[in-house]
């Protein structure tokens, strides 16, 4: 098969000026999008670490809560209980003086 040495030089050219017509590569483009990607994960690392410790913080402000409201009942059913037994010998006593 002959080879068409105009169609050739012809389809060279239009890829010439096709290279030609691109921008300047930027060889550090690489380098950049490797940091980038790596600040990304780092980032991306820090944000789950600090999600998960506001919901295990979140966990013990609700168990303190919890704790906190069950030994206020168990205090102030004590109290008044301390206040019922107290309360005849103190009107006796108030009585006596």
């Amino acid at each position: 098969m002959p080879v068409d040495w105009d169609a050739l030089e012809l389809q060279v050219t239009e890829l010439q000026s096709k290279l030609d017509a691109m921008r300047p590569v930027n060889v550090e483009a690489i380098n950049e999008f490797e940091e980038l990607e790596q600040r990304h994960n780092f980032l991306s690392q820090q944000h789950e670490d600090l999600v998960k410790a506001k919901d295990q913080l979140l966990q013990v402000i609700t168990k303190i809560n919890l704790t906190t409201k069950q030994l206020f009942q168990k205090l102030l059913r004590r109290s008044a209980r301390i206040s019922r037994s107290c309360t005849p010998n103190c009107s006796v006593a108030a009585k006596r003086t």
